[in-house]
């Protein structure tokens, strides 16, 4: 079956503190995630993440946020966070904490640059969560930088790949020839069919015929 996360790429980092070197490597990642085709989503957040949606947008991208408000007065107003470049807002009334689980199982690449405790808790949501592949920039500064690290001294595994490298064009091709890689390991179970459905269309068969729908 085809899995919707699959068309997505999340970049996550420095939201609020970050030097223009960081939001150049940003703007490059959302370049590099539009013009493979697939589609961003970030935290609906300043820094590193909003020049990732800026670079996706000036590409022809489709950008989603997921905010941690509740609406978009309080995404604006209490959390201060933009509202331009973004297709589509997910207002969820987690709090910044709360809603990173849901930006990582969102996506099927989890890309992370810069950042501080936030991005290390967006970077333990992903691991978690076993999304498929994670990205790390390297030299993109902050806790990106010791990520690697971090990750080695994990002694449990929970499906995730990670992948590593200092060039934001680069790290996109690595993570996406790692999902594609994922993707043809997975090709036999795409070809089963789908038991939740398979009721359903039993049921609406003579229907569907009479109906000559397609």
């Amino acid at each position: 079956m085809l899995d919707a996360r699959r068309q997505w790429v999340a970049v996550l980092g420095a939201a609020k503190r970050f030097e223009p070197w960081q939001l150049e490597l940003g703007y490059r990642l959302g370049l590099a995630v539009a013009g493979s085709g697939m589609g961003l989503i970030t935290g609906a957040t300043t820094g590193i993440p909003l020049a990732a949606a800026v670079g996706a947008k000036d590409q022809g991208g489709q950008v989603l946020g997921i905010s941690p408000a509740e609406n978009p007065r309080e995404h604006v107003g209490h959390f201060a966070k933009p509202l331009a470049f973004h297709d589509i807002i997910l207002y969820t009334g987690l709090g910044n904490d709360g809603r990173s689980p849901m930006i990582v199982r969102s996506a099927a690449i989890a890309i992370f640059a810069g950042g501080e405790a936030g991005t290390l808790q967006e970077f333990a949501a992903a691991w978690l969560n076993g999304t498929p592949v994670i990205g790390i920039l390297e030299n993109s500064g902050g806790i990106s930088d010791r990520l690697m690290d971090i990750s080695s001294s994990f002694k449990t595994s929970f499906g995730s790949r990670v992948v590593v490298s200092d060039q934001p064009e680069a790290l996109i091709k690595k993570c996406l020839d790692a999902l594609n890689s994922q993707d043809a390991n997975d090709a036999s179970a795409d070809t089963e069919p789908d038991p939740a459905a398979f009721a359903v269309l039993q049921g609406l068969q003579a229907i569907r015929k009479a109906d000559a729908r397609p």
